[in-house]
């Protein structure tokens, strides 16, 4: 795991659309333009979208706080009392990664 300093609270944040699986590999790939620098765990009592406005506000400044530019979908579940839990993982661009074009912005 990566390390980047932190930014304001209201930066921008790319998010991911990959799996997780895809996310590992290009974590993994030697050409990743990124670098997980932490994650981000919500829970909530009732179902919860994770790409939600409600979600992604949530998110935004804790992966702002990383030195994140773009978050991505690493875990969701759907507990039995019919709460929700959601991880993000948290990326940071290595060196002068430009950011991807077609990704949705927080």
């Amino acid at each position: 795991m990566g390390y980047a300093p932190a930014k304001a609270e209201s930066c921008n944040v790319l998010v991911l659309t990959k799996s997780s699986g895809e996310l590992m590999q290009e974590l993994a790939s030697p050409n990743s333009k990124f670098t997980m620098v932490g994650t981000i765990s919500l829970s909530d009592s009732s179902a919860r979208d994770p790409f939600s406005d409600d979600s992604l506000k949530l998110v935004r400044p804790r992966a702002c706080a990383l030195g994140g530019d773009a978050v991505g979908l690493w875990v969701a579940m759907s507990m039995s009392n019919g709460g929700s839990g959601t991880t993000y993982a948290v990326f940071a661009r290595k060196g002068n990664a430009a950011p991807e074009a077609t990704a949705p912005t927080m």
